[in-house]
């Protein structure tokens, strides 16, 4: 396991979780940034613009950069992501991360193999399912 210890909620460990599924996509960083700002995820997050992007690209640096080109995430990858994904221990925040993931991983309008892999991985090792996220989605739409 990785000796990379981070600590648990902060802004920066939820934004590591965002960093790795958009390292995953296929990078259109103009239609990233849009959707990041309609979903309000740098103000919810507490963090800049300039520091979010400091985040993914350390993340890229860190050896994600050419993740998007896989199709399989391999076992190094799935370590890495369950330790980021450890990193949030809050359910709400765990919540909000599952829905914010299934707009990146949708930000396209296909959902690649990768991109699914990582996605139920972390519904499963937070104890949530694509339905449970869809509903959080309604229930805070619903007026």
């Amino acid at each position: 396991m990785s000796s990379t210890h981070h600590r648990h909620d902060t802004p920066r460990a939820m934004a590591r979780v965002i960093a790795m599924l958009l390292c995953a996509h296929e990078r259109d960083s103009e239609a990233e940034g849009r959707m990041l700002r309609e979903l309000d995820v740098f103000q919810r997050l507490g963090l800049t613009v300039d520091e979010f992007d400091r985040v993914v690209e350390q993340s890229r640096r860190s050896g994600l950069a050419d993740l998007s080109l896989r199709t399989y995430p391999n076992l190094d990858d799935l370590e890495r992501f369950d330790e980021l994904l450890d990193a949030v221990r809050d359910p709400h925040h765990r919540i909000w991360l599952c829905r914010v993931a299934s707009c990146v991983i949708t930000l396209d309008g296909r959902v690649g193999t990768l991109e699914s892999t990582l996605y139920d991985r972390m519904l499963t090792r937070w104890g949530h399912t694509r339905t449970s996220i869809s509903r959080a989605i309604l229930e805070d739409h619903a007026y």
